[in-house]
């Protein structure tokens, strides 16, 4: 097995000279062009929305807040996909970190069932979006898996699954048997079966969202780095090094690459960076065994491994790393023991692509939501399922700017940091290096 040698050649042309930590993006290399009419912004613009950021959540926001009527303008820093947006592992996975069990105690009954009912049918919407406005992204709907890597896991597995089908979600149980021809992997002891999951091509999607959001009205502008944000009488200013745009309300969607624009808010999230490889195209007989109904999979590790096929049969395969951006090739020597265990009769096959991107981790698993002062709305935190909460987080919040008070899916609470938050980089690793241990039982 060989791996690429760092070859920033290989990264997108937006990656230059500042982000040198992807390697080789996959997701660069196979995605759909960006769309035509995406802007520099030269002067001063007024709307009614600024959008500040270009990934799903703000791409949503903006599409649906134009298809309300709405004038908005997207501000991207970089480039549309750029940050975590472009570089995930492109599975459209339903839930989030609470069970159907466990949501009514920590938001209460009727909040409880506001976030579960948004993140059980928050793929639906992906998906909707895509047939509507025929995104080309390479989508596929088959379902997702959940294996276990221990009986503990499973049982827990168990207890989500009641959960799900008392809401009436046809989720499936797996065997040991049933979940090594499901995903072509000896290591698991058994599984879950959902079939609201799927997967796509993420930078395309994210260059999708970004043609429709134009198409429907909505105006977007790249490497336009806010610098400063300025409440003025009932509106904003917000400021770039080459323009200005004047709004009544702000939506702030930087998710893991936040910074200081609002103080405290990059406080909140542990900025993590997930790593991906991906292999050479597999040939068909070998490729009809490893996830042969398209499905995706992540399993139940505390550093939780997912692993798919892409259209072309590489078998993509991320997880959790160092805290860093990746500067050499050992940086991902994990993943590539874990690919090595995982799928043993892919020895030999090469890996061709590997990239990282940074994820937002909440310290309660959930997405958080602000709102700091009367039209500025903040959503982070998606805890590396975004494709999904990402869009459907868009359409909560155009709907609540639209004029509906219970639109959004999650309380909105005050900026909180958390607590020794300049000392993430120690405790993360530290936390790494627990969780591996754990994992291992």
């Amino acid at each position: 097995m060989t791996l690429l040698a760092l070859n920033e050649e290989a990264a997108m042309p937006q990656d230059r000279p500042k982000d040198r930590g992807i390697v080789s993006s996959l997701w660069a290399q196979t995605a759909c062009r960006a769309p035509a009419g995406i802007q520099a912004l030269r002067g001063d613009i007024e709307v009614d929305v600024v959008v500040i950021g270009g990934g799903y959540t703000g791409l949503s926001s903006a599409l649906h807040l134009a298809e309300r009527g709405s004038s908005v303008a997207v501000l991207e820093a970089r480039s549309v996909g750029f940050g975590a947006s472009g570089r995930n592992g492109g599975q459209v996975n339903p839930g989030f970190k609470l069970d159907p069990h466990q949501a009514p105690g920590r938001f209460g009954a009727a909040a409880g069932e506001r976030a579960l009912n948004f993140v059980g049918s928050a793929p639906d919407l992906v998906f909707e979006l895509i047939s509507r406005f025929s995104m080309d992204c390479h989508a596929m709907r088959p379902g997702s898996v959940t294996p276990a890597h221990s009986e503990a896991a499973l049982q827990m597995l168990e207890r989500r699954a009641e959960g799900w089908m008392a809401r009436g979600v046809p989720i499936k149980m797996l065997s040991r048997e049933e979940t090594e021809r499901a995903i072509g992997s000896p290591c698991y002891v058994g599984g879950l079966l959902d079939p609201r999951g799927g997967s796509l091509q993420p930078l395309s999607y994210a260059r999708e969202l970004a043609r429709a959001a134009m198409e429907k009205g909505a105006s977007i502008f790249d490497n336009a780095e806010v610098q400063s944000l300025q409440r003025k009488d009932k509106g904003w200013i917000v400021r770039t090094s080459t323009g200005t745009a004047k709004a009544t309300n702000v939506i702030v969607a930087t998710n893991g690459y936040t910074g200081n624009l609002i103080g405290g808010l990059r406080q909140t999230i542990i900025a993590a960076n997930s790593f991906q490889l991906a292999t050479a195209p597999l040939d068909d007989a070998t490729a009809a065994g490893i996830l042969a109904q398209g499905r995706t999979a992540s399993d139940t590790r505390r550093l939780v491994l997912y692993f798919r096929k892409d259209p072309a049969n590489r078998l993509v395969i991320g997880g959790r790393g160092q805290f860093g951006d990746p500067t050499r090739p050992e940086d991902f020597s994990h993943l590539r023991g874990a690919f090595a265990r995982l799928f043993p009769q892919l020895s030999g096959i090469p890996i061709e692509h590997n990239w990282a991107g940074r994820v937002a981790l909440t310290q309660d698993g959930v997405p958080h939501l602000h709102e700091p002062e009367k039209g500025l709305l903040v959503a982070v935190g998606y805890n590396g399922r975004g494709i999904a909460m990402g869009t459907a987080m868009g359409r909560a919040i155009a709907d609540y700017l639209g004029g509906d008070a219970q639109a959004l899916p999650f309380p909105v609470t005050p900026i909180q940091g958390i607590p020794f938050h300049m000392f993430q980089r120690l405790y993360l690793a530290a936390a790494i290096n627990w969780f591996m241990f754990r994992d291992a039982f």
